[in-house]
């Protein structure tokens, strides 16, 4: 499916998200290789890192519970694979945010990593998403955790004004392309300071 796509070329963030992946069972076909989102991220960093212009930033949020709780159901320690995530965020000069619930990756989105409402260097220049999905759903756990996935209304959330002029979305999680009401949604929030290039033919 084609992803969501926006374009931007005046922000000053870049922020790849990665979403979890499933616990290890004999019955699940999916993940059967933990890295899914990983690695598709750390691809999509590197790309973005050779864009980067004077000023700007990497941000990578990732969603923590499900890569601990991989591990576990390995036999694993725990921070198994989040210290590796770590290493591969510091070795690609990206800032780290981790999140544990839709709220978390929310206000990652809304807020500089100080915290604050973002302005000026920190608005958000690309967004690109690599998770399950379902139609107008990012689903950041996949069944591993109680946290709620990301849905349509959720759009509602995401603060216009954390968006530079003309910012660039893209979802490529599963299926998220099918409904419309989605692409709809996004549009109602970042109209006004974001020009919407329809791909979907």
């Amino acid at each position: 499916n084609n992803p969501l796509d926006v374009t931007d070329p005046m922000g000053l963030d870049r922020l790849v998200v990665s979403g979890g992946i499933t616990t290890k069972s004999e019955e699940n076909d999916h993940d059967k290789f933990w890295g899914n989102f990983i690695w598709a991220a750390r691809a999509q960093l590197r790309h973005e890192k050779s864009l980067l212009q004077e000023g700007e930033d990497l941000e990578w949020l990732v969603f923590r519970p499900a890569y601990e709780k991989r591990a576990a159901a390995e036999g694993l320690p725990e921070d198994f694979y989040t210290k590796q995530i770590e290493q591969f965020a510091q070795d690609l000069g990206a800032t780290l945010r981790w999140f544990d619930s839709t709220k978390g990756f929310v206000n990652n989105v809304n807020l500089d990593t100080d915290g604050q409402k973002r302005q000026g260097p920190s608005l958000i220049k690309s967004l690109d998403v690599f998770s399950h999905g379902a139609a107008s759903t990012w689903m950041f756990d996949w069944g591993t955790t109680e946290v709620e996935n990301f849905l349509i209304a959720d759009v509602e959330d995401l603060l216009p004004s954390a968006f530079s002029t003309e910012a660039r979305c893209k979802s490529w999680a599963c299926y998220t392309a099918d409904a419309l009401d989605f692409y709809d949604a996004k549009a109602r929030v970042l109209r006004k300071n974001v020009k919407l290039l329809d791909e979907w033919k």
